[in-house]
């Protein structure tokens, strides 16, 4: 079963290596192809230049801002050229996250030719065009809006699509979804089947296909069939339903539009900071966003939407080549199966190598120790990192030496158990362990969670194929190797991918994925490695040498910059004005060191962490904002109360919050109902009711509150503007590897009350 000199391992290693570049150049968006190429397939070159002349002089637009009408025009201009004219719905609605705003969505229509579906009968390319307060949003999400100008040409120019295709471009999605809210009250909304939605979370990287809905697998049949490059795992989409994201696609799902959610995921550090800039966006991504959301569309618009679908789908793209799907009930059959021919394939290299129960134990002891091992190695070297400061942030400057450390770590371990367990388990005996625990876990995994394991299922019934097939006296060996590449073809790119996800707290993680693919070597580890103890020897000088370099790197720079917010806060109640810091406080710049030694305080009661905080030499002269009951009624068991909430400065977002305990049946604001939150949600202001109101009138928002009982309710009120007054702690222009996010710099007035 091995090769007892060791060429065997020597040799699966060299496949490692060799298919670790492979498969990260595979992960890579395609080349821009060239503006000669036909003029029916989506150019780089034209949405480019589009986007550069739609976002000059552009920054931050945020919803309600100046800035986000001066776009809006400008895309209404560049659609009616085009000889597609957009209607404007503009509406306030508010979200479950507890935002309202008036928003101006854009809506466009190709009709098609027919026969027209009865009932929903119409397909929808959607994206955003509102970005955060932070940055001027390019990736996130103008490429999908200079992408969706680029494919309204295309379509305009060719044939008539069977179905009607809407183009949407949303307002408030940065807010909460808001546009997608307020979409969902459109007559349109009523007739669209299915949704393509583009998205972004970084500045690079693949289209990657993270989000459908359920009844997916028409549309993950439409997609392995006609997008050239695929980028996309069941998995993903398993784990994203767990997590508190949302995009408007979620919105469109829960009212009954079923569809598929891409975005880039690459490019983190970039993302939502004014770094999502025109220079930080990689062309290639765009040209991949172009192509599968015009692949899509194209698709979606010839598809008979009068048929029902049902069916929900496991899969997983394979080095980008094509997509492997199959119904999710056949996920427990497919892991059975593979465990079954596991066995079988033991079953005949035990009639040439006997089995022993003691062989079995040491090599299931290789297997779980390896698997085990590698993950507590991924923790324990994670936190490492944190302690030193090299890990200050999930994506850093320069991770190259701290993975090369890692992947050190781990070849370390492998060497080590090798050097325990070769000796005392035949290699059929290893080959066996390894295969069985791997499909006996498959097989639970199935039964738990059968769309989120393609990836790790099936390189089980591709090894156990290969076992009971391979010719009698054949080179075992050479299945040893098909068990290693299956698994590297397929966990490879899902290491990349929660690297590219979660960043540095995901080494558990993938710690846990290399330690399966590591394990499917131990079969070739020799009885005696040649030099095992000087390579294990070299490994650890290898492991602590890259370790202290990674720990002596910053984890930032100019293009991977820290994020920091800077707040001036006015507090009413104790009539002081304060400066604050918000972010990654793991370094400041030396103009702010006086923080280092401030107080800390939570800016709002529901904040997770306190923010140092420094009381101002010279006030801003800010004034609070006010809270007037208008009208108090006294109805069975409660009391309805109606509120005028307004900032006395002219800030554009007010806020109220009522405190936890208060027992709230319904909000209105200006009218409209706020949806019921979502607990996820609720858990994010602990558990505070926020309702924060977007406005441009002097006479802010009307508040309606229906709440039970007749006891005086406490309330926090604040306001919001972006920037922050000149002074001492305002941000200078050399800060340059320091940056805002999200809603960036701004300033806030707060006050408590009761009711």
């Amino acid at each position: 079963m091995t090769l007892s000199s060791g060429r065997g391992l020597l040799l699966g290693f060299l496949l490692l290596g060799v298919l670790l570049p492979l498969v990260w150049l595979r992960g890579q968006p395609p080349a821009v192809r060239g503006a000669e190429e036909s003029q029916d397939r989506f150019s780089v070159q034209r949405a480019s230049a589009l986007r550069a002349r739609l976002m000059d002089g552009m920054g931050a637009h945020r919803v309600g801002q100046p800035a986000l009408r001066v776009l809006r025009e400008r895309l209404l201009s560049e659609f009616q050229q085009l000889g597609l004219p957009l209607e404007v719905q503009s509406t306030f609605v508010c979200s479950d996250y507890g935002t309202c705003a008036t928003v101006a969505n854009l809506l466009g229509r190709i009709p098609g030719r027919g026969p027209r579906a009865a009932g929903r009968h119409a397909v929808m390319l959607a994206v955003h065009y509102d970005s955060v307060g932070a940055g001027p949003g390019v990736s996130d999400d103008f490429n999908g809006t200079a992408a969706m100008l680029e494919i309204a040409r295309l379509l305009k120019a060719g044939p008539a699509p069977r179905n009607d295709i809407i183009l949407l471009i949303t307002d408030g999605e940065e807010y909460g979804l808001l546009g997608a809210h307020a979409f969902a009250k459109h007559p349109w909304a009523s007739e669209v089947a299915a949704v393509v939605n583009v998205e972004a979370r970084g500045t690079s990287g693949l289209s990657y296909l993270f989000e459908t809905g359920v009844n997916n697998a028409w549309l993950v049949d439409l997609y392995a069939e006609h997008v050239d490059r695929p980028a996309t795992n069941s998995l993903a989409y398993a784990v994203y339903k767990k997590m508190p994201n949302d995009t408007d696609l979620t919105v469109f799902k829960a009212h009954g539009m079923n569809g598929l959610g891409v975005a880039n995921i690459d490019g983190v550090v970039h993302y939502h900071t004014p770094y999502d800039d025109l220079v930080h966006s990689d062309p290639r991504t765009l040209q991949h966003h172009g192509d599968v959301a015009l692949s899509l569309i194209r698709a979606l618009g010839e598809v008979d939407l009068s048929v029902e679908h049902l069916g929900d789908a496991a899969f997983v793209d394979l080095m980008g080549l094509c997509v492997l799907h199959w119904p999710v009930g056949w996920t427990p059959v497919i892991a059975l199966v593979g465990l079954l021919l596991v066995f079988a394939g033991a079953w005949r290299w035990s009639r040439q190598e006997p089995l022993t129960l003691r062989q079995l134990g040491w090599a299931s002891l290789g297997w779980w120790g390896l698997v085990l091992l590698c993950a507590g190695v991924g923790f324990a070297f994670f936190k490492l990192l944190e302690f030193t400061g090299a890990a200050s942030a999930p994506w850093i400057a320069h991770p190259g030496p701290a993975f090369a450390a890692f992947g050190l770590f781990l070849v370390w371990v492998f060497l080590l158990l090798c050097r325990l367990i070769a000796g005392r388990a035949s290699g059929t005996a290893r080959w066996t362990a390894v295969w069985s625990w791997w499909g006996l876990l498959m097989v639970g995994l199935s039964l738990a969670f059968p769309d989120a394991i393609p990836a790790l299922l099936l390189p089980v019934p591709v090894v156990g194929l290969v076992a009971v097939l391979s010719p009698r006296g054949g080179s075992r060996a050479v299945a040893v190797g098909v068990g290693t590449l299956a698994a590297c073809l397929l966990l490879l790119p899902l290491i990349f991918f929660m690297e590219s996800t979660l960043g540095l707290p995901a080494l558990t993680l993938v710690g846990l994925v290399a330690g399966l693919m590591l394990a499917t070597l131990l079969p070739l580890a020799p009885a005696r490695l040649p030099r095992g103890g000087m390579l294990i020897g070299v490994c650890a000088v290898g492991v602590v040498g890259l370790s202290l370099w990674a720990s002596f790197l910053s984890p930032y720079s100019d293009q991977a910059p820290q994020r920091l917010n800077i707040v001036y806060r006015f507090d009413s109640d104790r009539q002081r004005d304060f400066w604050a810091l918000e972010g990654d406080l793991s370094r400041v710049p030396e103009p702010l060191a006086e923080f280092r030694q401030s107080m800390r305080e939570k800016t709002t009661p529901w904040a997770k962490t306190p923010s140092p905080l420094l009381l101002s030499t010279a006030s801003a002269g800010l004034t609070a904002p006010e809270l007037e009951p208008t009208r108090i009624e006294t109805v069975a068991g409660g009391r309805i109360l109606h509120l005028k909430v307004r900032s006395t400065r002219g800030a554009p977002i007010v806020n109220v919050a009522f405190s936890p305990g208060e027992r709230i049946t319904s909000v209105r604001v200006n009218g409209q109902p706020q949806p019921a939150q979502k607990e996820r949600i609720r858990k994010l202001y602990s558990p505070w009711r926020p309702i924060s109101c977007v406005t441009d009138s002097p006479d802010g928002c009307s508040v309606e509150v229906v709440l039970e009982g007749s006891e005086p309710i406490e309330a926090f009120l604040s306001d919001e503007s972006p920037g922050v007054p000149p002074g001492k702690f305002s941000r200078r222009a050399e800060w340059k590897d320091f940056v805002p996010s999200q809603n960036g710099d701004v300033t806030l007035t707060l006050r408590s009350l009761k009711l």
